[in-house]
């Protein structure tokens, strides 16, 4: 896993559904979206003012100050009714029965759409959550609204409120929280909307492609020094702009880059991380290979699992602790290292032997 701190809150990062917050006493997901399947929707007929035709309905979440906090359901897939018609009019009974973990979920919206009129949402309600409305954590609404008492203009830009993917990794910068690491785009820098790192709504917050072309994963992010910067396997890129308008990934390192996020650390002017040619520190403009003697170590190494490796550093001592897999029959790293930074980088020495 892989931790962001923000305004109190630990982001978590690496889980195989979404990506979490824990805010001191519960954890929830971040990026929340609305359950696909979650209504049951049942025709009724009485006190309704529905005529007769085909409803689809979806919905939303809110926050208390009235923000979107989640896309919609997959609209194709949105639940329908068919009303017969005849002599009585009738009304749809919406249950969403999987209400979200976030305490900041104050609100459903529902929207529908008007008879035999597909693809175009109207809003009907807000349904606040944990009041009268709420029973057994579900959310029941009664529907009765004509076609023409809905409002006159649609719901716009539904598709937009995009859901923020599983990602394996997230760092805080300039008031935005970024992630990446999303298997279904391995090139996609996120970042949410500035100072709220639980709106990934655009046109404020959206994606950056880093350097689709070499085919290769982000394998890590690291700030430092007042910059971003954006692992790959073979590469480094540095974020630049300041605004959705100018934000770029400019290439900085070619040729090197680091095999994980857990390798990746920095001490003063210093990135360090492990690459396939071996441990490197950078400072933005220059490389320089570090720990010449570790070559040796991993000679017998698991190079399948050396994705694995993972370091820390003791700023005070210098000291950057490298753990890998040694032994090529066992997929987890089960050796450690420890370099002294100022030594190896004066006398390329080890100072300390591979710990069991």
């Amino acid at each position: 896993f892989n931790f962001a701190e923000a305004f109190g809150r630990s982001h978590i990062f690496g889980g195989l559904e979404a990506n979490r917050v824990y805010d001191g006493q519960d954890i929830y997901d971040l990026g929340i979206h609305a359950p696909l399947t979650q209504a049951t929707l049942i025709t009724g007929f009485g006190d309704g003012a529905m005529l007769a035709g085909e409803y689809a309905y979806t919905w939303r979440y809110y926050n208390a100050n009235g923000g979107v906090l989640s896309t919609v359901p997959d609209l194709s897939k949105a639940p329908k009714v068919t009303h017969a018609g005849g002599v009585t009019t009738g009304k749809v009974q919406v249950t969403i029965s999987e209400l979200p973990s976030d305490p900041q979920v104050t609100a459903i919206q529902i929207l529908r759409t008007k008879a035999d009129v597909p693809g175009i949402y109207y809003h009907v309600a807000y349904v606040t959550v944990g009041q009268d409305d709420t029973a057994f954590g579900a959310i029941v609404y009664i529907d009765k609204a004509a076609d023409t008492a809905l409002p006159l203009q649609p719901e716009k830009n539904l598709s937009k409120h995009q859901k923020l993917p599983a990602c394996r990794y997230g760092v805080f910068f300039r008031g935005r929280l970024w992630v990446a690491g999303d298997p279904a785009s391995p090139t996609s820098l996120y970042y949410s909307e500035a100072l709220d790192p639980y709106n990934w709504s655009g046109p404020i917050a959206a994606e950056i492609r880093v350097e689709v072309f070499d085919q290769e994963r982000i394998t890590g992010l690291l700030v430092h020094r007042g910059s971003l910067y954006i692992f790959k396997r073979h590469s480094v890129y540095r974020l630049e702009g300041v605004d959705p308008l100018t934000f770029s990934a400019d290439l900085v390192l070619d040729g090197i880059g680091a095999l994980n996020q857990s390798s990746i650390a920095s001490i003063g002017d210093w990135i360090f991380f492990r690459s396939e040619q071996g441990p490197y520190r950078f400072n933005g403009l220059n490389e320089q290979r570090v720990g010449m003697p570790l070559d040796g170590l991993f000679e017998t190494a698991n190079d399948a699992y050396m994705h694995l490796s993972a370091c820390t550093v003791f700023p005070g001592e210098n000291l950057w602790v490298l753990s890998y897999p040694s032994n090529p029959a066992l997929p987890y790293n089960d050796k450690a290292v420890v370099l002294d930074l100022d030594r190896s980088l004066r006398e390329d020495k080890i100072v300390r032997s591979p710990i069991d």
